[in-house]
């Protein structure tokens, strides 16, 4: 991610001309980190990032085509603190800030208005590989997740979800095969099974290669191994809402070490 700043130090900061640059910004996100525990780690090393101000953004890429490296940035987040409104005398004017120069990718632009008014974003897009309708859904996108985030201090990064309403609908329609209402009886897919196995007790529940040859299992015997490494398991102390790791190769073994999971 890279951020704009106006380049300028103690030194530089009473000299007059343009001295703005591009920083980039490199933080890592972990599925675990709350989003308070997140913010508070970005803060911290936007802070670090910005002390690297001096090196000019025109030079750390040219070096990085040198190498033949990915640009130091595809995203760029600009933070504008200004008041957009214009007052000479008895005539007023807004301010509108237009893009200017080529957009690597994509780029935020966040007008944050001093004057008490209401804070705009904007995605500005790189024609060459988004259009308008992709710029305007990744900027619904992130208004979406801006507006839960004051509720998801506590939460889990890996627990929020980016798609809006309409969007994770689509998905799980387009996810998702036929449903049909089971059995009152029926609480989980242990209990699913083991109707199968009652229903079917001899028919094929498993077909797999067995050194060259096509070999089987039942229902009644898929059901009956499950079974007896659950019950192994448990007597090691596994129980419910434990997590166990499997680590097999696609194989009858794999199966039965899923079942034998799900039934402790």
């Amino acid at each position: 991610v890279g951020t704009p700043t106006a380049g300028r130090n103690k030194n530089t900061r009473t000299l007059i001309g343009m001295l703005a640059n591009a920083v980039p910004l490199r933080v890592s996100v972990e599925d675990a980190e709350t989003v308070g525990e997140l913010t508070k780690r970005i803060a911290r090393e936007t802070r670090l990032g910005l002390r690297h101000n001096r090196f000019p953004y025109g030079e750390i890429a040219a070096v990085h085509r040198q190498m033949n490296l990915d640009a130091p940035f595809s995203f760029l987040i600009n933070h504008l603190v200004f008041d957009q409104l214009l007052d000479f005398g008895s005539a007023t004017g807004l301010v509108e800030t237009r893009g200017a120069g080529a957009i690597a990718d994509l780029e935020l632009q966040i007008f944050d208005r001093s004057d008490g008014g209401p804070v705009q974003l904007r995605m500005d897009y790189n024609e060459g590989r988004y259009n308008a309708q992709q710029a305007s859904e990744h900027l619904l996108r992130l208004y979406h997740l801006l507006s839960q985030l004051p509720t998801l201090t506590e939460s889990a990064i890996a627990n929020i979800s980016l798609l809006n309403l309409d969007e994770r609908a689509h998905v799980l329609k387009k996810s998702t095969g036929l449903t049909r209402t089971l059995d009152p009886s029926i609480r989980n897919l242990p209990d699913l099974f083991e109707a199968q196995v009652k229903k079917f007790p001899n028919v094929p529940a498993l077909l797999f290669d067995d050194q060259g040859r096509v070999a089987e299992l039942s229902y009644l015997e898929l059901d009956g191994q499950a079974n007896q490494l659950a019950r192994y398991l448990i007597r090691q102390g596994i129980g419910s809402e434990q997590t166990v790791s499997i680590l097999l190769q696609r194989s009858p073994d794999l199966i039965i070490a899923i079942l034998a999971v799900l039934k402790t």
